[in-house]
């Protein structure tokens, strides 16, 4: 996700120049997801192989309600079973 978190972050500082303001509260603050979250263009695994390369089509609430106060998504985490 990296290439897309600095697109991200690109796109919020023009946004910032051009209206002077900021997005929203989390203004490109860098957040981490749990891998159970779907965020488009990204497999959503919840740690099983069965759901590896099926990327996502349509986002979680939360990716979109934190997308929309600014914040910059930049990674998946996930615990893989041992």
């Amino acid at each position: 996700m990296f290439h897309e978190t600095i697109e991200q972050s690109k796109a919020l500082d023009i946004y910032q120049k051009q209206h002077g303001a900021v997005k929203g509260p989390l203004h490109g603050l860098p957040i981490s997801l749990k891998d159970s979250f779907k965020v488009r263009g990204h497999d959503a695994t919840i740690g099983l192989l069965h759901f590896t390369n099926k990327p996502i089509e349509e986002e979680s609430i939360l990716v979109e309600t934190l997308r929309s106060l600014g914040a910059v998504l930049h990674c998946k985490t996930n615990v893989p079973k041992q």
